[in-house]
């Protein structure tokens, strides 16, 4: 996997990804992801257009930076396909708010605040 990161204005950075997210690339991913939060970025836009596989070791790793970033807003830019399907499945599309494009994370299109979350699960029986 390959990353590479774009400063925008007012504390945006979005970061991109080349190749699969999996058990072998997590180590470095999450290297580079919590390198960039600990620059005390105000919005980190992860953009994983370019890769088409994500497991559970990746997820963890996404799982993690949200935790280590509270009340900083962490969104992911997945056009469809496996990533975003797995996110749906494992709950994850709750927790990030999912983009089709990066043009559209950017410009908010879309956007459901993190803290407004918990208003989008069902009530418990």
């Amino acid at each position: 996997m390959h990353t590479s990161f774009e400063s925008l204005a007012d504390g945006v950075v979005v970061m991109s990804t080349q190749g699969d997210l999996d058990v072998f690339s997590a180590p470095a991913f999450k290297e580079d992801l919590f390198r960039c939060l600990d620059a005390d970025v105000r919005r980190l836009v992860i953009d994983m257009t370019g890769s088409s596989f994500i497991d559970s070791t990746g997820l963890g790793v996404l799982v993690a930076a949200a935790k280590r970033a509270p009340g900083r807003s962490l969104d992911i830019v997945c056009d469809g396909g496996a990533p975003r399907h797995i996110f749906a499945v494992v709950g994850l599309d709750r927790v990030f708010t999912l983009y089709r494009s990066r043009s559209e994370a950017l410009s908010g299109a879309h956007h459901v605040p993190r803290e407004a979350v918990q208003d989008l699960r069902p009530p418990a029986d």
